[in-house]
């Protein structure tokens, strides 16, 4: 399955090493949408700040893949992404974690976190 295409962001999970899982879910304004292209340039467009506030926020910049390694650079920022899992029409991007940090369920540790995106077109 390809990234390519316009993906609009649904919710964040966070996955513990027990194989629980803790969702939260994006409020509407930041339920933005994520455009990977062909040409290897990529857009992520959200319409309110992290506080609520209202306005277009757009990230602009280029991406590669090489395996689950996804990298984006996005108005001069660099992402280097671990966990990337992709079917027709879900796109799953995050990053798994050392042992030791976030703890979960007890003395038990988050195996991974990724953003849920579906696709748009």
């Amino acid at each position: 399955m390809s990234i390519i295409g316009t993906w609009k962001l649904l919710k964040q999970v966070f996955v513990c090493s027990t194989g629980s899982e803790e969702t939260g879910v994006f409020a509407t304004c930041l339920q933005g949408e994520l455009t990977f292209n062909s040409d290897g340039t990529v857009n992520d467009i959200y319409y309110c700040d992290d506080t609520g506030s209202p306005g277009e926020y757009v990230f602009e910049g280029t991406w590669s893949l090489s395996g689950e390694n996804l990298t984006q650079i996005l108005n001069g920022i660099t992402f280097n992404t671990t966990f990337l899992e992709v079917t027709e029409d879900v796109l799953r991007i995050g990053y798994y974690y050392n042992e030791g940090d976030f703890p979960c369920d007890g003395n038990n540790f988050q195996s991974h976190r990724y953003q849920e995106y579906t696709r748009v077109e």
